[in-house]
């Protein structure tokens, strides 16, 4: 399956509003989305809490590490 291509704004909307469904997540206020490079295998991107609000930060961490596994597949970053 090919990844759809999106900007940063669109996938850091996708990313925080995914997290937010998580239990415990709705507070979550920012995220971050960094490339990044992995060796052998190319570009891709990490999401990252920045600011977790009323959530705790340790869910908000792991919501944010399972969104990113799962939409990995689906979106790829453009720059």
């Amino acid at each position: 399956m090919a990844n759809i291509p999106v900007t940063r704004e669109e996938l850091s909307a996708k990313v925080i509003a995914a997290i937010r469904q998580e239990p415990g997540c709705d507070g979550v206020q920012e995220v971050s989305i960094n490339a990044i490079t992995v060796v052998n295998e190319g570009s891709t991107w990490r999401a990252s809490v920045l600011d977790g609000g009323t959530a705790n930060a340790d869910d908000a961490r792991r919501a944010a590490d399972r969104i990113t596994e799962l939409y990995t597949r689906l979106f790829r970053l453009m720059e």
